[in-house]
């Protein structure tokens, strides 16, 4: 048993009391580790100007989406399954942390070595500069490190070690700070991207001895192999979500790519970058309280207490969208001054600001229904509505990018989150109908903030 677990149970803590003091150290560390991600950013953004600002944004976009091709998804995976074992079985959610991580090294390491190697061609013809090759030759390090992050992330999660995520979002923002900011400051893409390298084995090690910490706490031992049962139920579990993130993180870097090979190329991409910065500020928070939800959610689901669960998915709903409104809503009112502090060459962002704020107030709702219907298991429903939202986004952008620009691509990110919220609200309607199975009254998917 976990001792959040014991916690809760031992003195009687409530889902409410155990989600909100989670919140407060994630919270915490986030705002820490977000402020000084931002610091490095306006340095970056005011050093390098909106061409270099945007090749930096294009080379981050693309170690992503190598990372999520390397990652398979497992970093939700292990998050869901820890937080289903740890409680009874905490020697099988060792077993799992493990695997993940013999895996994603494996895979991480095969996908930054093509990486390497495909780096030239890549630049060359999908990013529409050949001069970013070697920077991404350099770069391809950084996928294996972000890929066993990922599972070290999602295992402190599950274990429902949130203090610990909140000193290691802190050690994060500080390693970043001081490797893309201090480059930037030089103006070479290069020197950012060593300073970057340097800083990951700090933050890797801080996330391992937080991870061995969390696990002794837990009485989780690191060690065994799954079951082959259990690995298959990892892939079953897997498959959707990869399939779901796809919609997500290549399709983020198909819309960069539209904009860096336009005619205006990475001069735009640096405005769409700076107005996507706000954009994961407003979308970040509200992401970790899911975090932070998910497995406390899949926990209560599987042991049967419905109407904690139901109750508990409508309280972090309202909470995430005001959230997401509080940081949104000043940040327009106030998009000239923040606009200002990037310098004079991002002062045309204000409109792409304005869509992506409003995008990510959506999105924030939208990220809401796989609180509902990941413990559900309805992982493929939920991929069918990241499929909508990507082929509408990437279908507007297409018919746009060349005459409008960042603001193409901002519009296409709007209309494409709109159309994922209309239809999630009416699939999670249907999914709430069939998933009652009692007479007893539970409120409704729109009651639960799915409206």
């Amino acid at each position: 048993m976990s001792f959040s677990s014991r916690r809760l149970e031992q003195r009687g803590h409530s889902l409410k009391s155990l989600f909100w003091r989670g919140t407060a150290w994630v919270l915490a560390g986030t705002a820490i580790s977000r402020g000084l991600g931002m610091i490095g950013g306006i340095v970056a953004a005011r050093s390098l100007g909106p061409a270099g600002y945007g090749e930096l944004a294009m080379l981050q976009g693309t170690l992503e989406m190598a990372g999520f091709l390397a990652g398979f998804g497992l970093g939700m995976v292990t998050t869901k399954r820890v937080s289903e074992l740890c409680h009874q079985h905490p020697a099988d959610a060792g077993a799992v942390i493990m695997f993940a991580l013999k895996f994603s090294a494996a895979s991480g390491a095969l996908a930054a070595l093509l990486l390497c190697l495909l780096a030239h061609g890549i630049a060359a013809s999908l990013l529409g500069n050949p001069a970013l090759g070697p920077l991404l030759r350099i770069a391809s390090f950084l996928v294996c490190t972000q890929v066993i992050q990922g599972i070290l992330s999602g295992a402190l999660s599950g274990l429902q070690a949130f203090r610990a995520q909140a000193v290691v979002l802190v050690i994060t923002g500080l390693t970043r700070l001081l490797s893309v900011g201090a480059g930037a400051s030089s103006g070479s893409l290069e020197v950012v991207l060593w300073g970057w390298i340097i800083g990951e084995p700090f933050l890797l090690l801080a996330q391992w001895r937080s991870l061995r910490s969390a696990c002794r706490k837990s009485g989780v031992p690191l060690s065994g192999a799954p079951a082959r049962a259990e690995i298959n139920g990892l892939v079953r579990i897997g498959l959707p979500w990869v399939l779901n993130a796809a919609t997500v993180v290549p399709v983020s870097w198909v819309l960069r790519a539209f904009l860096a090979n336009g005619p205006t190329g990475y001069q735009e991409l640096g405005v769409y970058g700076v107005a996507n910065q706000w954009y994961n500020i407003v979308i970040y928070m509200p992401m970790l309280l899911a975090y932070v939800a998910l497995p406390i959610a899949t926990a209560t689901h599987a042991a049967g207490r419905q109407p904690e669960f139901w109750s508990f998915l409508k309280n972090v709903t309202l909470a995430r969208a005001a959230l997401a409104l509080l940081v949104a809503f000043p940040a327009a009112l106030g998009s000239t001054h923040l606009l200002r502090v990037y310098g004079g060459a991002y002062a045309g962002a204000k409109a792409s600001l304005y869509l992506l704020l409003a995008a990510g107030v959506i999105d924030t709702c939208n990220t809401s229904f796989g609180l509902f219907l990941i413990p559900l298991g309805r992982l493929w429903g939920l991929l069918c509505l990241g499929i909508a939202r990507a082929t509408v986004s990437i279908s507007a952008c297409a018919a746009f990018a060349d005459t409008a620009g960042s603001l193409a691509v901002c519009r296409a990110i709007l209309f494409g989150a709109l159309i994922m919220f209309v239809a999630g609200c009416l699939y999670c309607t249907v999914v709430w109908k069939q998933s009652s199975q009692d007479n007893a009254p539970r409120p409704s998917p729109l009651e639960v903030g799915y409206s």
